[in-house]
């Protein structure tokens, strides 16, 4: 997902774009969701690759979904601006395996300007 929260490897993501639209000419609107869950029963790893929990075996492979909503609004034809907001929804990975961080619900709001010269 867009929070860059797990390093690929031992990890899956099923992912789905919803919606891709324009109800306007100058926005444009995705919405994107992610189940992510353990390969193996281990452990999952930061984007840096190191893994999250080396301890015990995970108590559960289901990681967590997460929904990531963008707008693009186009200004003119060189400048344009980009919201977005994305939210996790933690899985039973932290609460079911000894050892794990315990991570809750996250959520992740940006914004983005962009002028071409």
């Amino acid at each position: 997902g867009l929070m860059d929260l797990f390093g690929r490897r031992n990890l899956n993501d099923v992912n789905f774009q919803f919606i891709t639209a324009t109800p306007l000419s100058e926005v444009k609107l995705l919405l994107w969701y992610h189940y992510f869950f353990l390969d193996q029963a281990t452990t999952p790893f930061s984007v840096a690759m190191t893994p999250y929990n080396t301890t015990a075996a995970a108590g559960s492979r289901d990681l967590g979904s997460e929904i990531d909503v963008l707008a693009t609004v186009t200004l003119n034809p060189r400048t344009n601006m980009l919201f977005g907001y994305s939210h996790f929804l933690a899985g039973d990975y932290y609460s079911t395996t000894p050892g794990a961080v315990n991570i809750t619900d996250a959520d992740f709001f940006y914004a983005q300007f962009q002028t071409r010269f």
